[in-house]
């Protein structure tokens, strides 16, 4: 991928998606992916026999304003935030825990972010994500939003 892809060793892998035979790939920022923007993937369409038949890239500009990770919240910690929100059904998994950046502010100077823990929830055979921004621990819920977030 880094030599095929054009700033191919900015991204991580971030899921698989089977239904749409698509692997997705999020671009890493200050070490940190930057989570449900389209503005940042890397995108693999796959054949029937799990070969790379396309792709769609995007790629973020520079990010100087990203939040550095100093006092931040623990993961421990915005678990128990989404836990206190009342996110957190019985025989919840945690499939996945992910600190990166979000942005919900689109400026016309540019998008702000913000540091948040990801939090990859499945209930009885539903996943659910849930961000904890790092700062304040505001939950956000993305299992409404998620099929609009996640489009590309």
């Amino acid at each position: 991928m880094e030599e095929d892809v054009y700033k191919g060793s900015s991204y991580e892998f971030w899921k698989y998606d089977e239904g749409k035979q698509e692997l997705v790939y999020n671009q890493v920022v200050k070490d940190d992916m930057v989570l449900f923007d389209t503005a940042g993937q890397l995108v693999f369409k796959l054949n029937n026999d799990n070969e790379i038949v396309s792709y769609r890239q995007t790629l973020l500009g520079k990010q100087d304003d990203l939040q550095e990770k100093k006092k931040v919240l623990s993961s421990v910690d915005a678990l128990e935030a989404v836990y206190q929100h009342g996110d957190l059904k019985t025989d919840s998994k945690i499939k996945q825990v992910v600190f990166g950046y979000y942005t919900t502010v689109q400026l016309s100077s540019g998008d702000v972010y913000f540091p948040i823990w990801c939090f990859e929830v499945e209930h009885k055979g539903v996943t659910s994500y849930f961000l904890v921004n790092a700062k304040d621990e505001q939950v956000i819920n993305l299992d409404e939003t998620k099929q609009q977030v996640l489009r590309i």
